[in-house]
């Protein structure tokens, strides 16, 4: 997005990105085969496999020059806060299994995920960027509901399901540029995670 702002000495364009911050998760077959059911039930918008993430922080339009500053203060923020575990268990929804809107896989045992999550919030919040305020909830959505659908087969077989285990070593500043055809992901920046030498 492109806004504009008219000054006597000219015009200064300012570059608006569509942001957000996250961890990419790796597709497993179980997770393929999941993906795979839900793309033969009607009603049922299935997320692209190269789209599969966990979002930490979700920013919305920002100033692509504090997206360049974000992502200089979270390395900083991070320093320090080493790889870690991540498991994809559990399948649920939002607002809830029997209205469902937005399916997600669940996260086993999220408190070192929360934990990046606290740091990315607080340094958002430090650069008072503007930015949604919800509570982070641990999940990976895999399909958004556009109309009615029956869905409790696929909680029941999903419930305690193990989906994807891998070592979160990054995080990643992404973009997101809405198309007629769905939204384009991109990396912005990746931003190592490494445990500190003192440790």
């Amino acid at each position: 997005m492109l806004s504009d702002t008219d000054l006597s000495a000219g015009c200064i364009f300012i570059f608006m990105i569509r942001t957000f911050i996250s961890v990419d998760v790796p597709v497993t077959e179980e997770l393929r085969s999941v993906l795979e059911s839900l793309k033969k039930m009607d009603g049922v918008r299935v997320t692209p496999e190269n789209q599969l993430h966990l979002t930490l922080k979700f920013l919305g339009d920002t100033d692509e020059r504090k997206v360049e500053r974000l992502c200089s203060e979270m390395r900083k923020s991070l320093e320090g806060t080493g790889p870690f575990d991540v498991v994809i268990q559990g399948a649920g929804a939002f607002p809830n299994q029997r209205n469902p809107r937005v399916l997600w896989l669940g996260v086993k045992d999220p408190e070192r995920l929360i934990d990046a999550a606290d740091i990315v919030d607080s340094t958002v919040k430090g650069l008072k960027i503007k930015a949604d305020d919800k509570k982070f909830s641990p999940h990976l959505t895999v399909g958004r509901i556009n109309g009615k659908c029956d869905l409790k087969d696929f909680f029941k077989d999903n419930d305690k399901k193990v989906f994807c285990s891998f070592c979160c070593d990054h995080i990643d500043v992404m973009k997101s540029v809405l198309t007629p055809k769905g939204a384009i992901h991109s990396i912005v920046d990746r931003i190592k995670l490494e445990s500190s030498s003192f440790q």
